[in-house]
């Protein structure tokens, strides 16, 4: 169900607007798209592992090269990946400077995220817990 409401309608909302607006995938800056690669890159990871307990590597070879513009996955090799098991976080970091940061949740799975935004997942947690 890909139009459906909430966090998951998100994704087709902006598409649809951005269509709208007669913008294309050449109108979007090079940095944005890297940036944007390496926060969906890094949630894909956070839910590979923590949510479907798969190896990374093997994720890596296999899954990795949607979210990546060419020159990321190209880069792949160099970029520096940290997984932190015991807080559930991933981080990934390109040669060319963009990253991301995501973790997984109890009831909300793995959320990309600027660590500024803690603070809200962690209420939208709560809120849905209850």
């Amino acid at each position: 169900m890909f139009f459906k409401s909430g966090m998951h309608g998100l994704f087709p909302s902006a598409l649809i607007a951005t269509l709208a607006m007669g913008h294309a995938a050449a109108d979007i800056p090079q940095a944005d798209l890297e940036q944007n690669g390496a926060a969906g890159m890094v949630k894909e990871i956070c839910s590979a592992v923590f949510v479907s307990n798969r190896d990374v590597d093997q994720f890596l070879e296999v899954s990795s090269s949607f979210w990546l513009t060419a020159e990321q996955r190209n880069n792949l090799p160099d970029a520096d990946l940290k997984i932190d098991r015991d807080q559930k976080t991933v981080s990934l970091t390109f040669p060319d400077g963009a990253s991301g940061t995501a973790s997984y949740f109890d009831g909300l799975g793995c959320v990309s995220h600027r660590s500024s935004d803690l603070a809200n997942i962690r209420e939208l947690q709560n809120r849905l817990s209850s």
